[in-house]
């Protein structure tokens, strides 16, 4: 029973030794170091600005109502610009849609507007075929 005695006074010692420790004043010393330290501020003109990226122009929806091909819906502006980069490489006129769903812009990217539903199958059915994509044919609006 002594030794739980003298191990709880122990105890209450050091806690009381670290309560005063945390009422007195913070160390100066410490300060006064950080206080000589050499001046390391940097001369604004020194800095170059930020260089600001300009907003990616994508290609304009084609004018008139009638059919397109829709080839991708994604979260990424930057994916879609290559994708159009690519459908353009291969010869296509794509241009891009956005649409906000719960807060989220898609950027869809579509090719060509046809006057029937018959010519976009057909383009629908050589992108399937030369590219295995898996498209699908929307309305336009315009």
């Amino acid at each position: 029973v002594v030794g739980c005695s003298k191990e709880k006074k122990e105890e209450a010692a050091r806690l009381q030794q670290q309560v005063e420790e945390m009422a007195q004043p913070p160390d100066t010393a410490a300060a006064d170091t950080m206080a000589a330290a050499p001046d390391t501020t940097v001369d604004a003109a020194a800095v170059p600005e930020e260089e600001t990226v300009p907003e990616m122009t994508m290609p304009p929806r084609p004018a008139g109502k009638g059919f397109t091909v829709q080839v991708a819906s994604c979260e990424s502006q930057d994916y879609a610009r290559y994708l159009v980069d690519l459908y353009t490489q291969r010869g296509y006129e794509p241009y891009v849609t956005t649409i906000t769903f719960n807060d989220q812009t898609y950027y869809r990217v579509r090719i060509g507007n046809f006057p029937t539903m018959a010519e976009a199958a057909e383009l629908k059915a050589e992108l399937a075929d030369r590219y295995s994509v898996d498209a699908w044919i929307d309305r336009t609006e315009q």
